[in-house]
Parts: C-alpha cells; sequence; structure tokens
C-alpha cells in the first residue's frame, strides 16, 4: 500500500481504497444519521429489532419452533375450472352481503371509475390540442 505524500497522485491508488476512504469521511461529516432506523418486533420472540439485527436473530430465535397463527388461514384459494361457476359463487357472495355494504361498494366502484375517467380525459385533453 502506498503511504499518502502531498505528491500523492490519487489515479495510482486502488479503487477499493478510495471509496473506503471516502465513505468513512462522509459518514463523519454527517450530523444526523441519514433515515431513521426501522424497527420491527421478531414474529417469534416479539423482541425489537433492526434489519440487520433482525437477520441476524432470526436464525437463532429461542421461540423460533413455536408455530405462528396465520392470519390468512381462514382464506381458501381455488383453481376456477368452470366460468359459469365461479359466477355463480359470485352473486352468491354478493347476495349474502347485507344491502348498506353492496351500496358502499357499488359507490367505492362508481368512484373508481368515474376517477379513471376523469385522469384519461385529462390525459387525451393535453395530448390533443383543442379545435380551432
Amino acid at each position: 500500500m502506498t503511504n499518502w505524500t502531498p505528491t500523492f497522485d490519487t489515479k495510482t491508488g486502488p479503487d477499493d481504497i478510495l471509496l473506503t476512504e471516502s465513505t468513512k469521511r462522509l459518514r463523519a461529516r454527517q450530523v444526523v444519521a441519514p433515515r431513521p432506523k426501522v424497527i420491527r418486533q421478531c414474529p417469534h420472540c416479539l423482541q425489537p429489532f433492526g434489519a440487520r439485527e433482525m437477520r441476524k436473530h432470526l436464525p437463532v430465535c429461542p421461540n423460533r419452533a413455536t408455530p405462528l397463527s396465520n392470519p390468512r388461514a381462514a382464506w381458501t384459494l381455488r383453481k376456477v375450472t368452470d366460468p359459469e361457476e365461479q359466477d355463480a359463487r359470485t352473486y352468491r357472495y354478493w347476495q349474502s352481503l347485507p344491502i348498506g355494504d353492496r351500496i358502499v361498494a357499488t359507490w367505492e366502484l362508481s368512484e373508481a371509475a368515474y376517477s379513471i375517467q376523469k385522469v384519461g380525459w385529462d390525459v387525451y385533453e393535453r395530448l390533443v390540442p383543442p379545435a380551432q
């Protein structure tokens, strides 16, 4: 490794050394951390960890063998083989909901459709100049 002198040419130094030194100096100048540390709980022992600590902790977590409760355990995936049967299931599902829930869902779908239509017209108006 070459020692630094006032006549040292940085073009002759290895890139990895220059990048390492540059990174050290940039970190030393930082007054605050670049972003807040995100803390999450371990799903097994519920202890808080940052991302790096979590990666180290998960393989050696003492409670790892305990089964987790799956929030999607009640969900069922079905392969659609008959589209008519799928339509019948969909119809039965919507009929099973109270009328208020169906009205709210219709309202939300209408709002979404109109917002898409409005965005579509805005884009169209920007692309096509008005006729004169």
